[in-house]
């Protein structure tokens, strides 16, 4: 009997807020105001405790000491000092900080496992009971340590202004360090799989004939597969310096210009303890016959660079900024700005080669011999740092490209708004913005695929022998027969990987930082102020944004990466938004029921309603079809754009009866002579539209002779409970069982809340 729960658990996500502000005065001219706000959100047990094995024995994401599974918190402070120098002169400093904390652990952590069960030679096995796999025929006992991050931002910031003739002059500086500290026990108290081949009939892997069981090799001792981690904690900071000065010119009682210049840059990262390596291009590579492409090290020492950061910094961040405005009558303003805006800089901490450990061992005779005897402990494994050129041979190196590390995203953002006053409380507006992105941080670079174009037509990965050669070892009968040769004497893999421009690496892991991108957007907003109860809102944008920064994985082609540039994952040309707030006329001061009961009962209470109608998303289309050169994933051949929406059988869309797609031979056959012609979206085909309506009914009711008041809120979301389907794992890859199949709820379904706050 396998799995036999008497109970499966299940989990629940209880969400918590408290925030604080303080205001005080300690002069008529300094003011002092402090916000604190602490949010937790935990992953908790339910009463039949979390989904898996029971008790400690359960191997899922971990409880803390009151039974949760996990958690991310966050704790918030602001702090803010306001001094008017005199009056003229105006200073105010401001000082912040956010501790974003998440972990993730198992119900079996911190319970001094060393003195209960423990594996010998693992990294640590006190904090958490070993993992013991059965090969699917039982679950996985015990699980990982806790694993997650904690994120640490400290902001200063001071901004003067001072106030001459027709002059507003404002000036400040701010720094920022941001902690993006990565930390994982994982698997420190090692994983060990134990597999029915160790006692079945010698190298007979059928089941039905040959027998075994995995709860039998454990019971012998004979293990099969293992691995551990070391422990893990990467602290990483990125530290931030901006300047302004700025010019708010009133030029005449019509004419206001705004002239303004930032200047800003970041700091090449660093980690404590100098954990921090770098792929270097022209560095020769002793374990690869002197190849260029080799790892390098920071901080100082033997084999390491003698300086803590390794990519030289960016000291371009000239932000000029120029805005007007201009009135033509007392009805009509115009306003058009222009600015260069620069972003964060963020690598995470993926440059920890030769820094941390991921040992794994695994049989290699089909459980004739066990790999080790579990009483024995681990096998001797390596423990880091590893201070090599050599440590990534074999594996995907981090490589920042130098100073694009350091190299702040940009924009260039144009703005034109006219706004006119149609009466005394309705305001049209019409407007334009344009945002081109560059240097924008994406993972679009395939720096050690093959090209296809300098291959040679026995290598044509376009063709089926040229494949075929490709995936063939470089040292089979078929490579030697062709000329191939070893790249370096000691080289093994395959010929695709013996061409490589870096043959004793992998996909060399870089972020690039020539993503680029394009937002074009037509605003019409009609807005009504306050008056006769009712205040709303109408807006409608037109717009289109077309990058290549949102890629995520390799291109199509690294050497035509133009092909990547299309229509943006999350263009949504037309939306429409509606949002508006109506109190009732009854009650106190109102036109009717001044008085009395029916004032108390029907008085004071609003109604408010947040429409929106937006477009839906693009939608790509996949491609199995693949090609032995490390590139990116192929897409399709297509000869047309439109008519790729399949017709719906009834009045409406149907999931269980209806496709999105037509029929994948709708798209004929792919070919497997060339790349796909297909755009990364389809700019004619969205997904479905996203229509939305909250409500909610708020009323104050005063209590204690009015002393005091209670406020009662009841509010909606997706009040209409409308449903948007989503495609199923595969619904758009051509070759998929699921291809077409839209299955998935990618909306909330209606909630409903009631709330009271009380006031005194």
């Amino acid at each position: 009997v396998r799995n036999n729960f008497v109970s499966y658990g299940i989990t629940y996500t209880p969400f918590n807020k408290e925030s604080i502000k303080l205001d005080h005065y300690l002069t008529s001219k300094q003011r002092l105001t402090f916000f604190f706000q602490r949010t937790e959100k935990t992953d908790a047990a339910g009463p039949t405790g979390p989904p898996g094995m029971p008790g400690i024995l359960n191997s899922g994401v971990l409880p803390n000491g009151n039974g949760a599974l996990g958690f991310r918190n966050s704790d918030v402070y602001r702090l803010s000092w306001d001094y008017t120098l005199s009056p003229r002169l105006l200073n105010r400093f401001y000082a912040g900080g956010n501790n974003w904390r998440e972990n993730h652990q198992n119900p079996a952590q911190g319970m001094n496992w060393k003195d209960k069960v423990c594996m010998m030679n693992v990294a640590d096995c006190n904090e958490n009971l070993t993992m013991v796999d059965f090969s699917g025929e039982f679950n996985l006992m015990g699980g990982y340590a806790s694993n997650g991050s904690d994120n640490i931002v400290v902001d200063f910031k001071d901004d003067m202004t001072y106030i001459t003739g027709r002059h507003s002059l404002k000036w400040g500086y701010m720094y920022d360090n941001t902690h993006y500290n990565g930390k994982g026990e994982q698997n420190i108290s090692g994983y060990t799989n134990f597999n029915r081949l160790s006692t079945s009939v010698p190298l007979n892997t059928n089941q039905a004939t040959g027998g075994g069981s995995a709860f039998a090799s454990f019971l012998l001792g004979t293990a099969y597969n293992a691995n551990v981690d070391t422990l893990r904690f990467i602290p990483t900071q990125f530290r931030y310096h901006g300047w302004y000065v700025q010019d708010d010119w009133r030029v005449s009682s019509r004419f206001t210009l705004n002239l303004g210049l930032r200047y800003e840059f970041h700091l090449p990262p660093l980690t404590a303890g100098d954990m921090f390596s770098e792929f270097d291009p022209t560095l020769p590579n002793p374990g690869a016959g002197g190849l260029p492409g080799a790892m390098r090290f920071a901080g100082f020492g033997p084999g390491r660079e003698n300086k803590r950061v390794l990519v030289p910094g960016w000291w371009g961040g000239w932000g000029p900024r120029l805005g007007m405005s201009y009135s033509l009558d007392g009805k009509t303003v115009i306003r058009a700005s222009f600015a260069r805006n620069f972003g964060a800089v963020r690598t995470g901490d993926r440059h920890t080669q030769g820094f941390l450990q991921q040992w794994s061992i695994t049989n290699l005779s089909q459980g004739l011999n066990p790999t080790f005897q579990y009483s024995d402990g681990m096998p001797y494994w390596p423990r880091p740092p590893f201070i090599d050129p050599t440590v990534a041979n074999g594996q995907g190196p981090s490589y920042d490209q130098g100073k694009e590390a350091s190299r702040l995203p940009e924009e260039l953002n144009y703005v034109l708004n006219i706004q006119r006053q149609l009466s005394d409380n309705l305001v049209l507006e019409a407007g334009y913005t344009g945002v081109m992105g560059s240097h924008l941080q994406g993972n679009a670079l395939g720096y050690n695929q093959l090209n296809p174009n300098l291959l040679p037509s026995y290598l044509n990965p376009f063709t089926a022998a040229g494949r075929a050669l490709l995936n063939s070892d470089v040292s089979s009968p078929a490579a030697v027969a062709a000329g191939i040769r070893l790249p370096y004497p000691t080289f093994t893999g395959s010929v695709a990987q013996s061409l490589r421009q870096f043959p004793q690496f992998t996909t060399i892991a870089a972020e690039a930082r020539g993503g680029h991108s394009t937002y074009h957007s037509l605003l019409l907003k009609l807005q009504k102020r306050y008056s006769v109860g009712l205040t709303f809102q109408a807006s409608y944008i037109l717009s289109k944004t077309l990058t290549d920064a949102d890629v995520g994985g390799l291109p199509l082609d690294n050497f035509y990466r133009e092909l990547e540039k299309s229509i943006a994952p999350y263009d949504q040309t037309h939306q429409v938004k509606l949002s508006y707030v109506y109190e009732l006329p009854f009650g106190r001061g109102k036109k009717y029921l001044s008085s009395g009961l029916a004032s108390r009962v029907l008085g004071g209470w609003h109604v408010g309603v947040i429409q929106w109608y937006v477009s839906g998303m693009p939608l790509p289309l996949g491609s199995t079809i693949s090609f032995p050169i490390f590139n990116g994933s192929n897409r399709p051949t297509v000869t047309t754009y439109d008519g790729w929406r399949a017709p719906v059988k009834g009045d409406r869309f149907d999931p269980a009866v209806d496709t999105f797609f037509q029929p994948a031979s709708f798209f004929g056959a792919q070919p497997t002579t060339q790349f796909g012609n297909m755009t990364r979206y389809n700019p004619k085909l969205r997904n479905f539209p996203d229509f939305n309506e909250n409500a909610s009914l708020a009323k104050s009711f005063y209590v204690f002779e009015e002393r005091a008041h209670v406020d009662f809120r009841w509010e909606a979301f997706n009040l209409f409970n409308r449903v948007r389907f989503g495609a199923l794992g595969g619904g758009t890859t051509l070759q998929d069982p699921n291809f077409g199949l839209w299955r998935t709820q990618l909306n909330s379904p209606r909630r409903m809340q009631v709330a009271l706050k009380l006031y005194w």
